[in-house]
């Protein structure tokens, strides 16, 4: 059997790494540093907007939806988008800024509130685990040899499953040439070869990703991150960050990659295994529903502590899914936490 892990934040949460929520408190409310107070009030006036927005509704502000702001002004300020329906929000937001008495234009306080966000991310995902989580289930997987092909595709930028992997030896192609011990270099080829029987795909980019400063700027590489210190000469990492906007990375060049290999090697699989995602992405959800609606024959099973919770928070078009009797035989649910399950449960659901 071939067999695909879509992992999103939950999964990395569940083995210790900060979660969405702690990320925001640390955006919103953290250490007391005066050359962050202007980035904070406004960001703070950006949750207010996002919190007004959705009243009533189960929707928890996130950093996601603050970055997401900040790239519709971005956008707007350099031309790359026009929206009319943004006219409002954009005149009230210049007064905002205008209010803050800055030293810089609107644009760069734009540019450093993204930089920010970025910045604080990668400090905090950057944290070792402290268990396993579920992690006990992807090693049980590579041990089973029934499993021909293994897919490990992660919505998170940490280094959860990298570090997990080296520690337990295993054979994992990443998309990366090694070419010293500091360095490697992005190659596609790498991931479409049909040799390999276990691939990492990080749909949104990684901690340790850069664009290589000294190249055209169009290549790709990895770098080790050191101990209790910024990589700060490659620039920011390479990450997705934010809601709606994600829909036009996956458009983006590297991305574009991802993306498309993603799609391409899930549509070869027999079976997906869903952990620790809320359905909340619509460009993944694209995919999940094509896929299911089109191949009669894929299995894809869900491990959520509380299904209920996660049909009122996933997209509509997904719960639809989930609801439509015809795909009943396809779609299955374990209500358990990710590290409360074994492999030999979860196999048992893909027969």
């Amino acid at each position: 059997m071939d067999i695909a892990f879509l992992l999103g934040a939950g999964f990395s949460s569940a083995a210790g790494i900060p979660s969405s929520e702690e990320i925001t408190r640390e955006i919103l409310f953290g250490s007391n540093i005066s050359e962050l107070e202007s980035i904070r009030i406004f960001m703070k006036e950006l949750a207010r907007e996002v919190e007004i927005y959705y009243g009533e509704e189960n929707h928890p502000v996130s950093y996601e939806d603050i970055y997401f702001m900040l790239v519709q002004i971005y956008d707007d300020r350099m031309g790359e988008y026009e929206n009319p329906a943004l006219h409002l929000f954009l005149e009230a937001t210049r007064k905002k800024i205008d209010a803050l008495g800055l030293a810089i234009t609107p644009l760069d306080f734009i540019i450093e509130c993204k930089r920010y966000i970025s910045q604080k991310v990668e400090e905090m995902v950057r944290r070792n685990r402290t268990c396993l989580g579920g992690l006990s289930i992807i090693s049980s997987a590579f041990k089973d040899k029934r499993l021909a092909k293994i897919d490990l595709f992660t919505l998170n930028h940490d280094l959860l499953i990298e570090n997990y992997i080296s520690e337990q030896q295993e054979i994992v192609a990443d998309g990366f040439s090694k070419v010293d011990e500091d360095w490697s270099e992005w190659r596609i080829h790498l991931l479409q070869s049909s040799g390999i029987r276990a691939r990492l795909v990080k749909l949104h980019g990684s901690v340790d990703w850069y664009h290589d400063k000294n190249s055209d700027g169009t290549h790709v590489v990895k770098k080790p991150l050191r101990p209790n210190r910024y990589i700060r000469e490659m620039g920011e990492p390479l990450i997705l960050i934010g809601t709606f906007n994600k829909i036009l990375g996956y458009s983006t060049w590297f991305f574009h990659d991802l993306y498309c290999l993603w799609s391409n090697i899930l549509r070869g699989s027999q079976a997906l295994v869903v952990m620790g995602y809320s359905f909340r992405d619509k460009g993944i959800n694209t995919r999940l529903i094509e896929l299911i609606q089109q191949e009669k024959t894929h299995k894809m099973v869900v491990i959520h502590p509380d299904p209920e919770s996660l049909k009122q928070i996933m997209r509509n078009a997904v719960s639809k899914l989930f609801d439509n009797q015809s795909y009943k035989s396809q779609l299955d649910v374990i209500a358990k936490r990710v590290e409360c399950v074994s492999w030999e449960e979860i196999a048992a659901n893909l027969k």
